[in-house]
């Protein structure tokens, strides 16, 4: 039995990586002292991470159900995130796990203990259920992004082998939107296409902030994070043996910008981006017709 008041409204933003998610944390954040007076109580990775205090640990969540019990004091930790709050508004990509394995590989599925995880949560804070924020992306562009994400994060591994590992295929958001639709405790989802981020911004936070709390929310000009260039990437992978480490990765994206003269990475061709195109169409179409799902789309000009 819990002696702690349960908030009225729980939405999670879970990501995934490489969705616009660092910006849209960064846009919630420099709010956050004014979503506090309209009952909104706001958590991102800068207060979520480090000095093991992670959403998971908090709350006790094992990563698989075989993993031991995590001790932990429920109440104690919804007093310290909710305050005198009643909304409360949580967004870690980590939460659901990592995108890739220490070989640069996408595990199958795509976050697995991604609904594992929110059931236990959503038990362990709220009657009422959450409502999960989830942003999908073109798979090519996804897998694109994320061999970035495989150098910055000091991964050995070359393109060939990365895109043998990590076909279209697997990048595959259906399963993922799914899974967690349907989990004990999830009440609903909000999903996004990526490629709408910007249009949908005021409609994505509204979604999480609730009317009070959008007000005060503005789109930040300044990009959280930018990708690698096709010739940044080519000067990283044309030594031999590849090796990555953080200073050679900032070095070549100072030397190669993406710009007019720097195109972004982009492993795939003209008869690749088309299929995947169409995959992710596919996919799209699956999503918008799931019970419990909200797809947004852009106004019709």
């Amino acid at each position: 039995m819990h002696d702690t008041p349960r908030p009225e409204h729980v939405a999670l933003h879970i990501g995934p990586h490489k969705t616009a998610t660092t910006h849209l944390q960064n846009s919630l954040q420099a709010a956050r002292h004014d979503l506090a007076g309209t009952g909104v109580q706001y958590y991102g990775p800068e207060l979520l991470r480090g000095d093991g205090k992670t959403l998971a640990n908090r709350f006790g969540i094992k990563r698989r159900r075989r993993d031991s019990d995590i001790a932990c004091d429920v109440d104690t930790a919804l007093r310290d995130l909710m305050w005198d709050g009643r909304r409360l508004v949580l967004s870690e990509e980590n939460f659901i796990g990592v995108l890739l394995d220490d070989k640069g590989r996408m595990r199958q599925p795509i976050y697995p203990w991604a609904a594992h995880r929110i059931t236990q949560l959503a038990d362990k804070i709220t009657s009422d259920g959450i409502h999960v924020h989830l942003a999908v992306r073109d798979p090519a562009t996804f897998i694109n992004s994320g061999f970035s994400q495989a150098i910055r994060s000091e991964k050995t591994v070359g393109i060939e082998t990365y895109l043998i590992n990590n076909p279209l295929s697997n990048v595959n958001w259906v399963d993922l939107v799914e899974r967690i639709s349907v989990a004990p405790g999830v009440s609903g989802m909000t999903v996004w296409r990526y490629e709408d981020y910007a249009n949908l911004f005021d409609e994505i936070c509204l979604g999480l902030v609730g009317a009070a709390g959008q007000r005060h929310v503005r789109y930040l000009t300044e990009r959280a994070q930018v990708g690698l260039s096709a010739a940044a990437i080519k000067s990283l992978t044309d030594s031999t043996p590849i090796t990555f480490s953080k200073a050679a990765v900032t070095s070549a994206s100072k030397a190669f910008p993406i710009g007019p003269e720097n195109p972004p990475f982009d492993a795939f061709d003209t008869a690749d981006r088309m299929l995947s195109a169409e995959y992710y169409e596919e996919q799209l179409a699956k999503i918008e017709a799931m019970p419990k799902v909200t797809l947004l789309r852009p106004s019709e000009a």
